[in-house]
């Protein structure tokens, strides 16, 4: 995901919270990503939910995605600490 999506656009009206800073736009894309992690000295690739603007570009992890993100990388790392359990 592109970082600079969370600067100011100044085309859109916006809204700022906490720092983060969206947009009002009403045509967002869901998409996929695959992003790497490192968990206990182990490279994994995840899948990680997010949305795209259509009209300004701005990324964003909506609320649904979320949960869907933390459930499977919280899923990726119980796996791992089964194999380290395992080869003990």
């Amino acid at each position: 995901m592109d970082d600079s999506a969370w600067g100011y656009h100044s085309k859109k009206e916006e809204h700022q919270l906490d720092g983060l800073v969206w947009c009002y736009c009403d045509k967002k894309e869901e998409r996929q990503e695959k992003e790497t992690i490192l968990y206990k000295g182990h490279s994994l690739e995840v899948l990680i939910d997010y949305a795209t603007c259509l009209e300004c570009s701005k990324e964003y992890i909506l609320n649904h995605q979320i949960h869907i993100n933390e459930s499977r990388i919280r899923e990726l790392k119980i796996s791992i600490d089964k194999r380290i359990e395992d080869n003990k």
